[in-house]
């Protein structure tokens, strides 16, 4: 009997987290930022040329915001690429009105409410964190300084979700940019925190605690 409620309280916990899982698997965010200066020495640029400068952050240069050579990643289930397939919807997106402005916590509270994910952490005050609802993917616009020493968000963004087409493709299809979420979740009751990893570490950690616990029984 006490083996089976020590079982079943660490598959409990497992659940309550899966919706928040499954979102972080499901979402696609997109930073962009300006170029960094290149080296005056010899080694010149030493990551992808744009403009002036280089993106040592982002994988693709163009016109991105309506932003000409502006670096941008993509970034989706743990992977960074390029955001030529998303150009329809990045090329002309509006920065102060496109979408919805990401909430913001209060101060102190770092973790997002329950049924929304974090993107970054407000650069004035780090126990402030930005957060999209589940559904919404996040467009984040940052300066990183023309030497990589002075972070400036610009803007943080969540737009109607982004969803790899039926089928378990993973091909990226952008047909949400109507307005209305293309991805839902129900009955979401997990909290997000600054770092999706450690929620991942968290989950997957239940196990041994539950065999711990047999153990000792």
């Amino acid at each position: 009997m006490r083996t089976s409620i020590v079982i079943l309280a660490a598959a409990t916990a497992v659940a309550a987290q899966s919706p928040l899982i499954e979102e972080y698997a499901q979402r696609y965010d997109f930073w962009l930022n300006p170029p960094s200066a290149c080296s005056s020495g010899s080694s010149g640029c030493v990551a992808l040329k744009c403009g002036t400068g280089q993106c040592q952050f982002g994988k693709s240069c163009g016109t991105w915001a309506g932003m000409a050579n502006t670096c941008c990643e993509a970034r989706h289930g743990g992977d960074t690429f390029g955001c030529g397939e998303f150009e329809d919807l990045l090329k002309g997106f509006n920065l102060k009105s496109g979408g919805d402005a990401a909430d913001l916590t209060e101060s102190g509270m770092s973790t997002c409410p329950d049924g929304s994910v974090f993107l970054l952490s407000n650069q004035d005050d780090r126990t402030r964190s930005y957060c999209c609802p589940f559904g919404k993917d996040g467009v984040v616009a940052v300066d990183y300084g023309q030497f990589l020493n002075n972070l400036t968000i610009q803007a943080v963004r969540c737009i109607p979700g982004v969803r790899t087409s039926t089928g378990g493709s993973d091909s990226p299809s952008t047909t949400a940019s109507s307005g209305s979420p293309a991805r839902t979740s129900t009955g979401a009751t997990g909290s997000s925190t600054p770092n999706s990893a450690n929620t991942l570490k968290n989950v997957f950690a239940l196990a041994p605690i539950a065999f711990m616990a047999l153990a000792a029984l």
